[in-house]
């Protein structure tokens, strides 16, 4: 939703919200993200087969940090998802 936030924002009558992004970003041998996107996957391979998602069940989740610490390398970077924020002041 993070592109949407502005336009939510302005139809709910909030006024002009002030908009941020932060990503994480980094690399190299035990950089914590990797671990990051392999329990995501791992969350999210749950509920998508809570849900009944086609092809949820043949995702390889375990080894997934790994895998990709090696496909980065020691000089590769990785970019996270960017989190979107926003606020704004009511009245006054």
């Amino acid at each position: 939703m993070g592109l949407d936030l502005r336009r939510v924002f302005l139809h709910a009558g909030l006024g002009e919200p002030h908009l941020s992004a932060e990503a994480l970003i980094g690399g190299g041998p035990g950089w914590p993200g990797f671990n990051l996107i392999e329990q995501t996957l791992r969350n999210l391979v749950e509920t998508w087969s809570r849900a009944g998602v086609e092809g949820a069940d043949q995702i390889v989740v375990d080894g997934l940090a790994e895998r990709i610490e090696r496909e980065v390398g020691v000089e590769g970077t990785v970019l996270m998802q960017p989190h979107v924020g926003a606020w704004a002041r009511v009245g006054g």
